[in-house]
Order: structure tokens, then sequence, then C-alpha cells
């Protein structure tokens, strides 16, 4: 009598601790598993601040006299050292740094010499934005397609590519490897906003 009660008793507890067990590894699982992120949506408004550092500037003619040959034109990508155009002189203008050529002056197909820029440029990375710390800005990460647009001038737009995230006490700075930019560059301290190109 008592040994089937002990073997009873032995059962009841061995089917308690194996029950006990599993519920305690799915839980173990399922903390280890983080929740997935949510993505913004294509085209969402993420954050509003401002451009801290961009490097744009116009590539001057250096009195070399009137230009033989332009190689590039405006929304070019362009490598540092590519030709960008003769003289007739036969010296060469080349790109001081991997760029994006903004536009072409007015000035550059006429022959009169001086110093008036051809080119307008301006340089790929790095480009940097303080934004204001929000949860729709916390969705942003790296790899991400974004647009910059200014608040004060639509037309002044650049897309890129984010490539870091420092987050700060009230903002995030982003720095981005810009893709496109528009025809009128952003400016340092401009104002802008960010919208999410591609998750």
């Amino acid at each position: 009598m008592k040994l089937s009660s002990l073997l009873l008793l032995a059962l009841v507890a061995g089917a308690g601790l194996f029950y006990w067990r599993g519920q305690w590894i799915t839980r173990t699982v399922s903390a280890a598993v983080p929740p997935a992120a949510t993505q913004p949506a294509p085209g969402v408004l993420v954050g509003v601040g401002t451009v801290t550092t961009t490097y744009s500037f116009p590539l001057a003619r250096y009195r070399h006299g009137p230009i033989k040959h332009l190689y590039v034109g405006d929304g070019q990508h362009v490598r540092k050292g590519e030709l960008l155009l003769k003289y007739y002189d036969y010296t060469f203008l080349t790109a001081p740094a991997a760029g994006i050529i903004t536009q072409l002056a007015d000035t550059a197909h006429n022959n009169s010499s001086g110093a008036e820029p051809v080119y307008f440029f301006t340089e790929v990375a790095p480009f940097r934005l303080r934004l204001l710390t929000s949860s729709a800005s916390n969705t942003l990460a790296v790899g991400q397609q974004v647009q910059v647009q200014s608040l004060q001038y639509p037309n002044q737009v650049v897309t890129g590519v984010v490539v870091g995230i420092q987050p700060n006490s009230a903002a995030r700075l982003l720095d981005l490897r810009l893709l496109t930019i528009g025809y009128e560059p952003l400016s340092p301290q401009a104002q802008v906003q960010v919208r999410i190109l591609q998750p």
C-alpha cells in the first residue's frame, strides 16, 4: 500500500516537473527573441532637424582661359581625381573629392576668361543632420534610403543612404552618403524634414 502511494506520488511529481520545465524553456526562448522592429512605410515623415555638415562649393576656372571640352554634366557622380574639363591651353580641372555635380554654371559655355565658376559641386560625404529625438526618428536605421528636404525652400532636396546614427540627449546625429542632389544644394544650418524612401 505504501509502495503504490509512493509510486503514484513520484509519477505526479515527475509529470509536474516535466510540465514546469517545458513552460520555463518556452518563456526563455520567447524572451530571447526580440520583437520585430516596426519599420516606417516609404514616404513617411520621420523627423525634422538641421543640416550640420555638408560641403558644397563652386569649381572655378582659375584663369586658365576658355574651356575646350566639358566631360561631366548636371547631377553626375564623379570620383576623386576624375577629369571634369579641359581648357584650350591643355590644362585640366579634376574633381577634388568624390561628389556630385550639382549644376553647370551659365558661364561654362562662354569663352570669357577669369575665375568664374564652371561647376557647382557637392561632396558625397560627409553629410550630417541633427534630428530631434522622437518615436518616429528612433525607427531610422543604417542602410535606409532617406529624402532630406528644406522646410524653407522645398526645391532644395537631397537623397542619401544612412551610414551612421549617433544618439544624443535631445537629438540624433545622422550621417548620410548622398545619392542625388537637387538643383540647389542644402547648406549648413538649413532646417529640414526627413522622409523614408526605402526601409
